[in-house]
This record gives C-alpha cells, sequence and structure tokens, in this order.
C-alpha cells in the first residue's frame, strides 16, 4: 500500500503500470504461501483414506471420533473463509478509464518526455506481460478484455512522446509482445472487433520496423 501511495503524482501509464505490479506481486507471494496448506489438506485426505481402509469400519472417522469431528470443523470453518475473499479479489480491478482520463493521457504521453524513472517500471510491466503472453501460447486461459488491455498498454507505449534515454521501437520486448500477440489473435471470432485488433498489432509492427531503417 505504501508503495502505491508514493507514486503519486506520476503519470497515468506509469501509476497504472505501478499499480498492477503492486497487485501482482502480492497475489504471487499469495499464491506461493496457499500451496502449503493445499498440500496439507491433500495429506490429511491421505491419511484419512489410509486410516479408514486400515480400520475396515462402515463409518467415517470424523462420525465416531469427538475430536477428529471437531478439528475437522475448525478446518472447513477456515476453508471457507477464502472463499469470500478470492470473490472480492476477483471483483476489485482496477477502475476503467473515463474518457476525460484517456484524453488526459494521450496529451501527456503526446507532448512531454517521461522521465527515466517511470521508464524502469514500464520496461518492469512489459517484461511481466511478455512472460504472461508466453503462457498463453502454452494455452494459458485469456479473454478478450484482458487480450485488449495489454495490445493497449503497448501501442500507448510506442506512441508515447518520447522518453528518458528509451526507444521503445528498439525494445526486444515489444517486438515479441507484438508477434505473440499476432498469434493470439486465431483464439477470438472473426469480425469488425477482430480486423481492428489486428491492423493495430500490423500498424505498430510496421512502426518499429520503420525505426529500424533510419
Amino acid at each position: 500500500m505504501d508503495a502505491i501511495l508514493a507514486r503519486v503524482g506520476v503519470s497515468d501509464t506509469a501509476l497504472r503500470a505501478h499499480c498492477s505490479n503492486a497487485v501482482h506481486d502480492e497475489l504471487q507471494q499469495a499464491e506461493k504461501r496457499l500451496q502449503k496448506p493445499l498440500a496439507a489438506l491433500k495429506r490429511a485426505l491421505e491419511v484419512a483414506e489410509a486410516s479408514r481402509e486400515l480400520y475396515k469400519s462402515s463409518q467415517a472417522l470424523v462420525d465416531e471420533s469427538p475430536d477428529v469431528s471437531s478439528m475437522l470443523s475448525r478446518v472447513v470453518s477456515s476453508c471457507n473463509a477464502i472463499g469470500p475473499l478470492t470473490r472480492k479479489l476477483h471483483q476489485t480491478r482496477l477502475p476503467r478509464e473515463f474518457p476525460e482520463t484517456t484524453k488526459l493521457r494521450k496529451h501527456i504521453a503526446a507532448n512531454f518526455e517521461t522521465p527515466a524513472e517511470e521508464v524502469v517500471i514500464i520496461q518492469e510491466r512489459l517484461k511481466k506481460m511478455l512472460k504472461e503472453v508466453r503462457g498463453w501460447c502454452r494455452d494459458d486461459p485469456y479473454s478478450v478484455s484482458v487480450f485488449e488491455d495489454r495490445l493497449q498498454f503497448v501501442k500507448e507505449t510506442i506512441e508515447a512522446s518520447g522518453y528518458e534515454g528509451y526507444e521503445p521501437r528498439w525494445d526486444k520486448s515489444i517486438a515479441e509482445l507484438l508477434f505473440r500477440f499476432g498469434c493470439c489473435l486465431q483464439a477470438f471470432h472473426t469480425g469488425w472487433a477482430q480486423d481492428r485488433r489486428y491492423d493495430t498489432i500490423r500498424a505498430l509492427l510496421s512502426e518499429m520496423k520503420s525505426q529500424e531503417r533510419r
């Protein structure tokens, strides 16, 4: 939270990337910490099944032992507390931008140079995004909205007025992202929106190639 608040005053694109990175890192840590409880529950289930098989009882141990029944109730209660939290996390997303915000962000990007400290944030976001998109190519699930959000971020990064010590049109991560975006298009239905996505990718690739010829 402190890390997010410390970024007040930076550009909209950099702040959005910073907030996204902060949430991603926290979720990554949460996912790692959840692996041990999940492993413990699987282990407990294996022991319970093995004990029942060995005991040869027609009743489950939780029915015969008050201690086991009480402990199981506590475990179930803890697990039930996870569901509401995950639903809230799923619903809590960065707010969609208002048209005024989009206009302001485009004005800033078109008229002001992005300072070096913000460039680092954008580059980190691009690296994490590339890792994510590589997963799409390995059959990781992704939606149209997520795809367009990632493509829009790359588009805004390329089209910004300028960066201190950084040229996005020479960035290999962006080049690979655009290539993989093109490969991932096949997951969506044909139509006007699909044509628009294709045209955007093609135009950005063309812009990067034109930079190479300069």
